[in-house]
């Protein structure tokens, strides 16, 4: 597995600059192939490792049956992902 060529802090500031408020479907999955292409992400067999050398934080929690996971970022930029364990 190689390292993604670009870093989550580039991809964030060149998907911000491909958004329009508000934010709709058709721009979410025109940033979503963004970032798929940028990091050749065809598949989702590497899918998380990608994300985690991207410098992505991926964690397990128990967030209950309703929820499958959500991301964040800390006051000093660090982008989370929390993903449930049910």
């Amino acid at each position: 597995m190689t390292k993604p060529e670009t870093t989550f802090a580039q991809l964030q500031h060149d998907c911000l600059l491909m958004q329009i408020k508000p934010l709709d479907e058709e721009q979410m999955e025109r940033v979503a192939g963004y970032v798929q292409q940028r990091n050749n992400l065809l598949h989702n067999r590497n899918f998380m490792t990608t994300l985690e050398l991207a410098g992505i934080y991926i964690t397990e929690k128990s967030l209950g049956a309703d929820v499958d996971a959500y991301s964040t970022q800390t006051t000093d930029g660090r982008p989370w992902i929390v993903m449930s364990t049910e």
